[in-house]
């Protein structure tokens, strides 16, 4: 998700994405989510250096970030 919206030139916007689970615990009547506002805060500073850009664009998985040429 993250490479196409570098791709598409949209990884300065704002974006919205869903949390869930597939399916709950047998047994299970609820679930609870705590720490949402560190994880949030987590990926608002996360950045990649270069060696980890290069690592993934070596498994084939990923392409080369436009604004690194």
């Amino acid at each position: 998700m993250g490479e196409s919206y570098v791709r598409e030139a949209l990884a300065d916007l704002p974006a919205t994405f869903q949390l869930f689970c597939r399916r709950m615990p047998e047994g299970w009547g609820y679930l609870v989510a705590a720490g949402l506002d560190d994880a949030l805060g987590y990926l608002e500073r996360l950045r990649f250096h270069t060696d980890e850009l290069d690592y993934l664009v070596s498994t084939g998985l990923f392409s080369e970030c436009p604004s690194r040429g």
